[in-house]
């Protein structure tokens, strides 16, 4: 990713990562990478990393991810509403 990342910044050139694990958030930002897509799962340090960043590094979340996640699932007690 390194590589990658030093290339196109060589020719002026933004790089864009779709992470969402952990890990590849935490890549992404020591690596470089200008834009990150999602983090849905970044955790503290990867928080830490990406606020040392802040001034080069963005991160695009995804809401309606998040939105849906939290509203489509129904709960065990709509699920198992037996009334008609």
């Amino acid at each position: 990713m390194e590589a990658a990342v030093d290339e196109a910044h060589k020719h002026g050139k933004r790089v864009c990562t779709h992470a969402r694990a952990r890990e590849s958030v935490r890549l992404s930002i020591l690596h470089g990478v200008d834009v990150i897509f999602h983090a849905s799962y970044i955790d503290d340090e990867g928080m830490d990393l990406l606020e040392k960043a802040k001034d080069r590094a963005v991160v695009v979340p995804a809401l309606n991810w998040l939105y849906a996640t939290r509203t489509s699932t129904p709960t065990h007690s709509e699920s198992s509403n037996t009334d008609n």
